[in-house]
């Protein structure tokens, strides 16, 4: 299993149809098809449910889609951080990242501020919300 299947696969489930997942990857369909199959053969269950009207997921394709779309939904994250980290910025992407929760920011303050404060960020003031609560103070780079 290598990402180019996980793709396809995903491109396959959104498009319903094969055709239109490799005019959508510039793929011709057989190799599309081809790699698919892999996949299911490498984790040993059918994942689509192929027709002439096009593809359906099965249940194993449902649930291997909703944690494979879930893994590139990290593997972006992955990839903004480390971009931001080459531009100075990684703790604030960590920061911005993670923060979900006033029991969060609290848990996690006494931690980072010196972290924060020794990589030359500074702590914004709260701001008020329109309609909502009050936003924790957050760190941002000085300057």
């Amino acid at each position: 299993m290598d990402l180019r299947q996980l793709r396809y696969f995903i491109a396959v489930a959104e498009e319903k149809n094969f055709s239109r997942a490799a005019r959508r990857l510039h793929i011709s369909q057989p190799p599309l098809s081809t790699h698919v199959k892999s996949l299911e053969d490498d984790l040993g269950v059918r994942l689509l449910d192929r027709s002439n009207r096009g593809v359906v997921l099965t249940p194993a394709g449902q649930v291997f889609y909703d944690e494979i779309r879930s893994v590139f939904r990290r593997l972006e994250q992955a990839r903004l951080k480390a971009q931001n980290a080459g531009q100075g910025s990684a703790l604030l992407a960590h920061h911005l990242g993670t923060l979900s929760t006033p029991a969060y920011l609290e848990a996690s303050s006494a931690r980072s501020i010196p972290l924060y404060e020794r990589h030359g960020f500074v702590r914004q003031a709260p701001i008020q919300l329109p309609d909502g609560p009050v936003m924790q103070p957050m760190w941002r780079p000085a300057g």
